[in-house]
């Protein structure tokens, strides 16, 4: 019979190997087959909530569309949805610029007071501002630059006015193709007189075929006299209701 002493003896023994199968388990690396301790804290538990991009997406201030308006209105428009907005880089600031891009994007969650840059360019004409082309004797054409942001989406509306008698032909050059013939105000139907002179609009759902960008207004004049003609573009994005709670 053994003795207490052999007792004693066998249960350090014991208690020895599971101290180096523990000292062991922290030391040696784990199989590649092996499921990590159930004690470990992985990656995947770091988030308790739902992803990051739906986090984004749902919370922060939501960016507004800047691209054609001109810089000083872009600029109070980020203002009042809590952002700040400007040019960038050495994009003209002056009168004259007009937005033809931003980042971030229209549509996008950002933090409270969250800086905009926007792309300016002198060369583009405001979205809904009226502009006047003057058109010599004989045949001749003019064209204009504007901005189209969303045009997948965003409805499109040209309003000529002009003298009575003029016959025009319009086109869009969208980039996506050289021309966009959009026809005659001689056959376009809905052309109407407006105080001495003639109004013709053209308004299309979207034009969904067609990239955003800088796009360009064009004229061609097919009636033997001088005209000055009123051009006004507006692209309006269509609008969406929010549920009340």
């Amino acid at each position: 019979m053994r003795g207490p002493s052999s007792r004693v003896a066998t249960a350090a023994a014991v208690v020895l190997g599971v101290g180096v199968l523990a000292l062991a388990g922290r030391l040696l690396p784990l199989s590649p087959g092996a499921p990590p301790p159930a004690s470990s804290t992985t990656t995947s538990s770091l988030f308790t909530g739902p992803p990051a991009t739906e986090t984004i997406q749902t919370a922060g201030a939501l960016v507004p569309q800047a691209m054609g308006r001109a810089l000083a209105q872009a600029r109070a428009v980020m203002r009042q949805a809590g952002l700040a907005g400007d040019a960038v880089d050495r994009d003209p600031r002056g009168p004259g610029a007009v937005v033809v891009g931003q980042d971030p994007p229209a549509g996008a969650r950002v933090p409270p007071g969250s800086p905009v840059g926007l792309r300016t360019r002198t060369d583009v004409w405001p979205n809904g501002a009226p502009r006047r082309l003057r058109l010599g004797q004989g045949a001749t054409t003019a064209a204009y630059r504007v901005v189209a942001a969303d045009p997948v989406h965003d409805a499109l509306e040209i309003v000529l006015t002009m003298p009575r008698g003029a016959e025009l032909q319009l086109w869009l050059g969208t980039g996506a193709s050289p021309r966009v013939l959009i026809g005659s105000t001689r056959d376009l139907r809905d052309c109407r007189p407006a105080g001495g002179q003639t109004r013709c609009q053209v308004t299309f759902a979207a034009m969904a075929a067609e990239p955003p960008g800088v796009w360009t207004v064009g004229l061609a004049k097919r009636s033997p006299g001088a005209v000055t003609v009123r051009v006004t573009v507006t692209f309006t994005p269509p609008v969406t209701f929010t549920p009340s709670p």
